[in-house]
């Protein structure tokens, strides 16, 4: 049995630095677009309308004779805009997360809608829009319609877009463009998707265990580990951030507002990208790296389902000086990147309750024992996690914990997980 899905997904694609009165252009233009896209919000928070259609229409008279050379599918655009903001300020609201009012427009990309650009192009004939450089290097062409008429943007494309391309992604609608005018250039956001198959006639069954600082995956006759030294990376950039603040801090009683220097702030906002960015580029390497073995060896693979509290939530019960470590590991990101590639592979992925996984005996299932560093069973090292070795006093079975995860994951996907006993154990105690 085989199941056809669709995936989607972005490419930013940046253009040359443009002239001086083509930004003018630009700028003047997400200008008169963040004006419409504030009327539209007004009239569908009056008027209690969230659909597109209707906001649109409240407001079409007006723009057009403020604005008589807009194009008009930017006031459609700005209507669908203004719609998706209505919705999502509604819907935090309702959970208590909303700051204000009304939602308040501080960013604004420029959302074009297929009649603004040469779409059909892009879609249909997209090796027409190239042309050569003085350097050599490919340039992509998008004409864009404004108030002061049709400009040209020169994009440059990437591998990464070249690639996707050639791996039989479409181009679809929904661009939207950001001016950058420190350095003078836009970026493009292009959506792709893409078909896959995926087929239900597996051969193997493979679960995966994501933790601190490894990545366990396989099945019953082979486990593989893949150190991600992702704590460890936490914890020097951890480091680097105290050195800031304890350098850059301001130590005058009369400036315990602004307890931080703005180059401390700059340094800080440095060094956390570059961890976001190493962290990513980590995590996106295995998952590709799995993805690939996993279609290699036509296997299904099974995750954990976690909450989206799940960092809070293990954080709350684990050793004060890993809780941020837990916080930054990003352990759900990973499993959802893991899932767009193993589908993009046209490998099955199936969710399952991750509860006890790692505290049963997948032989017996009977509570799993700790062997803890110190016979007083407590921790030579606050810093340091228990062994990871887990033993079963009832069978005499014994593994490392993510190995026994790796088992129970599995055992739950085919339906023979059980406990033998509740999560309290035979003593009494609270596990």
């Amino acid at each position: 049995m085989t199941e056809t899905i669709k995936l989607s997904k972005t490419v930013v694609l940046k253009s040359i630095p443009l002239t001086r009165t083509k930004i003018k252009i630009i700028e003047n233009t997400i200008e008169v677009y963040k004006e419409i896209l504030t009327i539209a919000l007004d009239f569908g928070l009056k008027n209690n309308t969230k659909g597109h259609i209707k906001i649109r229409k409240g407001i079409y008279g007006e723009i057009k004779n403020k604005y008589p050379k807009l194009p008009t599918h930017y006031i459609y655009t700005a209507s669908q805009d203004a719609s998706t903001r209505i919705k999502s300020f509604i819907s935090i609201k309702k959970r208590g997360r909303a700051y204000t009012k009304i939602p308040k427009i501080k960013r604004a990309s420029l959302w074009l809608d297929d009649i603004l650009f040469n779409y059909k192009d892009f879609k249909t004939n997209i090796e027409k829009l190239f042309s050569m450089d003085k350097k050599g290097k490919r340039t992509l062409h998008l004409r864009l319609s404004t108030p002061n008429g049709r400009i040209v943007i020169p994009l440059k494309p990437h591998k990464l877009f070249f690639k996707l391309i050639n791996e039989g992604w479409k181009i679809k609608a929904g661009f939207k463009l950001i001016l950058n005018k420190v350095d003078g250039t836009v970026k493009v956001l292009i959506p792709l998707e893409k078909e896959i198959t995926i087929n239900d006639n597996y051969k193997a069954v493979y679960a995966l265990d994501f933790n601190l600082d490894n990545i366990t995956y396989g099945n019953f006759e082979n486990i593989e580990m893949i150190k991600t030294n992702l704590g460890k990376l936490t914890e020097k950039y951890s480091n680097i951030a105290i050195k800031i603040q304890e350098k850059f801090s301001f130590k005058c009683i009369h400036k315990q507002e602004k307890p931080l220097k703005r180059k401390g702030i700059i340094l800080l906002k440095k060094f956390g990208r570059r961890l976001k960015n190493i962290r990513e580029d980590k995590l996106k390497k295995f998952a590709n790296d799995i993805a690939k073995e996993l279609k290699e060896k036509d296997a299904i693979l099974i995750i954990e389902d976690l909450s989206s509290y799940f960092n809070q939530n293990i954080a709350k019960k684990s050793f004060k000086k890993i809780k941020h470590k837990l916080h930054n590991i990003s352990a759900k990101k990973f499993l959802e990147i893991l899932k767009n590639k193993c589908l993009e592979f046209g490998v099955k992925v199936v969710e399952v309750n991750p509860s006890y996984t790692s505290i049963l005996c997948p032989n017996c299932g009977n509570r799993l024992s700790q062997l803890y560093k110190l016979a007083e069973y407590k921790l030579a090292d606050e810093r340091a996690l228990p062994s990871r070795l887990m033993y079963c006093f009832d069978c005499g079975f014994y593994a490392d914990r993510d190995t026994i995860a790796v088992f129970n994951l599995i055992k739950r996907f085919l339906g023979c997980f059980r406990s033998a006993r509740s999560p309290m154990n035979s003593q009494g105690r609270d596990w």
